[in-house]
């Protein structure tokens, strides 16, 4: 679990929503394929990752994808993802987005607005620190970004998904 909090947090580091090309078998294959592989590098570098993850802590995205550019770390995670077909980081976060939010049924959908609710009301208590509600706030955007790419989401990329449901339901849950 804590290897796929830094696959979340190096994918949703790039969150925009720019149009995006549909999904295909190749590339839900690809993606498949590479989380895998992503999240037992980010459990063999889960100290590094963690040092980084507490540096990027409270900063805009811009200056997180400026950070992580320059770590040390970054050409050998960009090299790995290029061998499973993803041109970029941006590539393989805007593939994960696509795939989530295809694979995203209308009671996750539901459960997802409940936990922004409740993280809202936890963000106003007063038992709530400066580096909780940080953390409150990032899984928020986190969350709404998902949501966003849910909306968006297109009958086709449900269609393509949908040889691989069971098995990417699987890979959100782990």
């Amino acid at each position: 679990m804590r290897a796929l909090k830094y696959v979340v947090t190096i994918i949703s580091l790039l969150v925009s929503f720019s149009s995006f090309a549909a999904l295909t078998a190749t590339k839900v294959e690809n993606w498949m394929a590479a989380i895998p592989a992503i999240e037992q590098w980010s459990s063999d570098n889960g100290d590094i990752l963690e040092q980084f993850d507490s540096k990027v802590q409270g900063l805009s995205d811009e200056e997180a994808e400026a950070m992580l550019k320059k770590e040390s770390f970054y050409p050998e995670f960009s090299k790995m993802i290029n061998g499973y077909g993803f041109d970029s980081i941006t590539e393989l976060k805007e593939t994960s987005f696509e795939i989530f939010g295809a694979a995203m049924s209308p009671e996750m959908v539901a459960q997802m607005e409940e936990g922004l609710a409740q993280s809202a009301a936890m963000l106003e208590s007063e038992y709530a620190n400066e580096a909780m509600k940080k953390n409150i706030e990032a899984g928020q955007a986190a969350i709404t970004s998902l949501l966003e790419y849910a909306k968006q989401t297109t009958d086709a990329d449900r269609e393509a998904i949908a040889p691989y449901l069971t098995e990417i339901e699987q890979m959100m849950n782990n």
